[in-house]
């Protein structure tokens, strides 16, 4: 997982400001552990891979090597998704728990119904993020329905100076 926030590290040092980080399931975590060196002014998390200050921490998962087939671990792929292989040690971090204490912007955190609570309601009201909830969304709606896009560009073009509220989202 470290390896992945030093990928978004590297990438961010090139773009210019303001910059917003989004991430969603895998990503959404590793957004959350660069965000504090990146800095970005904004940040997106879709449904993502709970932080140990949501789900908690089992020091006992066996740190795995290799690779993982998505579809057997995680379920069928939606038509047109190529399911490529994930790493086992990543997902095994994960399931340690991975600590990120603190969110150094203002972040939004979108979630459906078909995932733990630590990933979406729970996860925002942690860190004071705002919430999107998307009744009935599945994981990959969250990426694919357009007005879920829609939305989450509407967050990000409100200013520093204003509250964004989704209906039935924090403020």
């Amino acid at each position: 997982m470290e390896d992945f926030a030093r990928a978004i590290v590297r990438a961010a040092e090139r773009l210019p400001r303001p910059l917003a980080l989004c991430g969603w399931s895998l990503g959404g975590l590793a957004a959350m552990m660069a965000a504090p060196e990146v800095r970005p002014d904004r940040l997106v998390l879709l449904e993502p891979s709970a932080p140990a200050e949501t789900q908690g921490t089992d020091p006992t998962v066996p740190l795995e090597h290799g690779l993982l087939d998505p579809v057997e671990t995680y379920g069928p792929f939606p038509p047109g998704q190529r399911a490529r292989p994930d790493s086992q040690l990543a997902r095994a971090e994960r399931n340690r728990g991975i600590s990120v204490r603190s969110l150094p912007c203002p972040t939004l955190v979108v979630f459906g119904d078909t995932l733990p609570p630590e990933r979406g309601g729970t996860l925002a009201a942690h860190y004071g993020a705002d919430a999107l909830h998307v009744p009935a969304a599945t994981h990959w709606d969250l990426v694919f329905a357009p007005e879920n896009r829609h939305r989450v560009a509407e967050w990000l073009s409100v200013g520093s100076e204003g509250r964004w509220q989704a209906e039935g989202g924090t403020p």
